[in-house]
């Protein structure tokens, strides 16, 4: 992740070279976490060709005691029980590791994701991560019938093909949703958007469609809300706006399921999400940071 080393000094006072995916290599094929428990030729996984290949050692272990373990473990390494910080990829090849040869992987691959997403910048990119692994492992087929994604989609409202018709809609030609307030400043540069996130003391980041039906209601509400919080002297709280229609890419980032949709960030931390658009509890939520 050639944006991590360049900019983590700077934005998180300590030089971090990427956030990586693991997977152990052991009787020719590459065994990782994504999909549950998978397992694909080496270099062949939805992940690609691996940057970097650290030899841990040799096993005596027979392949059958291997996969008796991989069932063992397999209810801890599912696609629900998944924690980009703290039951990652690369906890599992840990514990695969220490199983085969006794020994741990490098600290930089085992601990640095915990690190990161610890931070502010971290917990402001945890979404857009998380939507861009989901993306990846629905390639990937598990070994146990244990909480794959193909399996667990319904539990977790995450439906591939829904997502892509949500797009699909978000493309249409003809605008019926008017434009917004002033008083929001429309987003077309996600780095921007992620640069706004991180400096901004309160900010709303409301997410809607130019060729969406609900979102002319939603506009007119949000514009109202703005302007209430604009004029008051006293409050901080910046609104930005993405026409998703224009900038698709931000609704993939942010896992977006429906539009409109809206999130408060406080100081880079995400202090509340809206998968749908609610007005009162958007303005309930404002008035409240505004008291602290």
């Amino acid at each position: 992740m050639g944006l991590a080393k360049s900019l983590s000094m700077s934005l998180i006072g300590k030089q971090i070279d990427g956030i990586y995916h693991t997977g152990i290599c052991v009787y020719g094929k590459e065994y990782f976490y994504g999909n549950g428990i998978n397992c694909e030729n080496e270099g062949a996984t939805p992940f690609g060709t691996p940057t970097e290949t650290i030899e841990l050692g040799e096993t005596e272990l027979p392949q059958e005691m291997f996969h008796d373990f991989l069932q063992d473990i397999s209810e801890r390494f599912t696609f629900l029980t998944y924690n980009i910080a703290t039951n990652n990829c690369n906890h599992f090849t840990n514990e695969c590791s220490t199983f085969l040869v006794d020994k741990t992987i490098p600290d930089f691959a085992l601990k640095q994701a915990e690190e990161f997403f610890e931070t502010p910048l971290g917990q402001m990119v945890k979404p857009m991560v998380m939507a861009q692994q989901n993306a990846l492992i629905q390639g990937a087929s598990s070994m146990f019938d244990t909480g794959s994604a193909e399996n667990e989609n319904k539990t977790l409202n995450v439906n591939p093909e829904a997502v892509l018709n949500t797009f699909s809609q978000l493309q249409g030609e003809t605008p019926v949703a008017a434009d917004l307030s002033d008083s929001i400043t429309a987003i077309s540069d996600i780095s921007l958007l992620q640069e706004s996130i991180i400096t901004t003391p309160c900010l709303v980041l409301y997410l809607w469609s130019s060729v969406n039906e609900e979102c002319k209601d939603s506009n007119t509400k949000i514009g109202e809300i703005a302007e209430k919080f604009s004029n008051d002297e006293t409050s901080q709280v910046t609104f930005f706006s993405v026409n998703t229609q224009q900038v698709v890419e931000v609704a993939y980032n942010f896992n977006v399921k429906t539009i409109p949709c809206a999130y408060v960030y406080q100081n880079g931390e995400v202090v509340l999400t809206q998968e749908k658009f609610d007005p009162e509890e958007l303005e309930q939520k404002l008035t409240e940071l505004k008291k602290e």
